[in-house]
């Protein structure tokens, strides 16, 4: 009697990144080249998003679902205690329709707190972008942020019950993945690289002739979405006592779109800085700016500014500065402080203007140059096939497969 053999199951994983815009899009870009390139061609992929890459037609293992736009108002409509419970809805109406073996939420926080309370269908790994562990490093550590650690502490131990999340990543996290480890007695916690992408920058595109810069300027460029979180009171403020010596040898490109909410407060912020300090040469770009023109934008400025104030956040700044061979003026607190001094990728400084304002005039006479050894490390340890393979590849690990590298 002839053995008939049934053709293997193709397994199925669902990618969930219903906000996929800047940063995170990139992210999404990673996964799908890694995949097309054949590193897992025996394997299904969805990927549900807010809107799939432009030009793409699909393929036999891979398709984009866009979300609703119920769903979408849903979203946005969310408050930050709700909104958790609401992106769980949301998600688990997709896991419903694609009943996929394995998930990987690319933001663990959007739904960390109804995982918490609710449970998922299949084997989870996730992103996870606030690493709370950073508020240990805050010199002066205030009430609130005391407070905010503790419940983060709480919110995590009910977390680890999620019988089906197998993975949490964090961005260059490796310090917080050795606590929150050590801390709960796990290692579910695993660091994964914060991409840096290899983009050529625009030809013929100048930065000076764009914005009207003369030679003698050195530029400072603040770019991403423009928000409380990044910083942008403290850099106004700090621009408000730079000296006039400094203010003549300098111009500050202010290039991103605010977040949501932000346009009004951001737009005063602006005009109450150029009405306060003429003499100070501010430029604001809120244009979509190409991969191909931000490369050329970071090749060109002298310095890039990362005031962040939350420490618990990586940034993608750090490695599109680092490739584009442009040091950084950032935060000391958290982790972006850290890679600074790690990596001698240039100043990191205190959040307070004062001490912002000192960095920013002591940049201006600073003959800083790279240590190539490790700025090089920095850019090769964020390659995005690093960081695409090792997410793929700890989901099928977990359903007991195996990718090509």
């Amino acid at each position: 009697m002839t053995e008939v053999r049934m053709p293997k199951r193709q397994t199925h994983t669902l990618i969930f990144e219903p906000l996929c815009g800047g940063h995170r899009g990139e992210f999404i870009d990673h996964l799908l080249d890694y995949i097309l390139a054949g590193s897992c061609d025996d394997r299904k992929y969805t990927f549900v998003v807010d809107s799939a890459p432009f030009g793409f037609h699909g393929m036999p293992n891979v398709c984009f679902e866009e979300i609703s736009e119920k769903d979408k108002a849903a979203l946005a409509k969310g408050n930050a205690w709700l909104g958790s419970f609401v992106f769980f809805r949301v998600l688990n109406r997709y896991l419903n329709a694609h009943k996929p073996d394995c998930l990987v939420i690319m933001d663990l926080t959007d739904i960390e707190l109804a995982l918490c309370f609710k449970r998922l269908p299949c084997r989870t790994s996730a992103l996870l972008f606030v690493q709370y562990p950073e508020l240990r490093s805050v010199v002066s550590m205030k009430l609130k942020h005391r407070l905010k650690f503790k419940l983060k502490e709480v919110k995590t131990g009910f977390l680890l019950r999620q019988p089906k999340l197998e993975k949490v990543f964090l961005l260059n996290g490796q310090s917080s993945c050795n606590y929150l480890n050590s801390h709960f007695h796990t290692n579910l916690f695993q660091p994964l690289p914060d991409p840096v992408p290899c983009i050529h920058a625009e030809a013929g595109f100048s930065i000076r002739q764009q914005y009207g810069l003369e030679k003698e300027r050195r530029i400072f460029l603040f770019f991403g979405s423009m928000s409380v979180r990044k910083g942008v009171e403290q850099l106004v403020d700090a621009l408000k006592d730079l000296s006039q010596h400094a203010a003549q040898e300098s111009a500050f490109l202010f290039c991103g779109r605010p977040e949501d909410g932000y346009e009004n407060h951001y737009r005063k912020l602006i005009e109450n800085l150029q009405n306060q300090r003429p003499d100070i040469c501010i430029c604001v770009e809120q244009e979509f700016v190409s991969g191909e023109r931000m490369r050329a934008l970071f090749e060109q400025s002298d310095w890039i500014l990362l005031p962040y104030n939350r420490p618990e956040y990586s940034s993608g700044i750090l490695g599109h500065a680092a490739a584009a061979k442009t040091p950084i003026i950032g935060s000391s607190d958290g982790l972006i402080g850290r890679q600074i001094r790690e990596y001698k990728l240039g100043i990191d400084a205190s959040k307070e203007p004062n001490v912002l304002c000192t960095a920013i005039e002591g940049a201006l006479d600073s003959g800083f140059v790279f240590d190539e050894t490790n700025r090089t490390a920095f850019v090769d340890a964020g390659s995005p096939r690093q960081f695409a393979a090792r997410l793929l590849k700890e989901s099928l690990h977990a359903l007991g497969g195996e990718a090509k590298a």
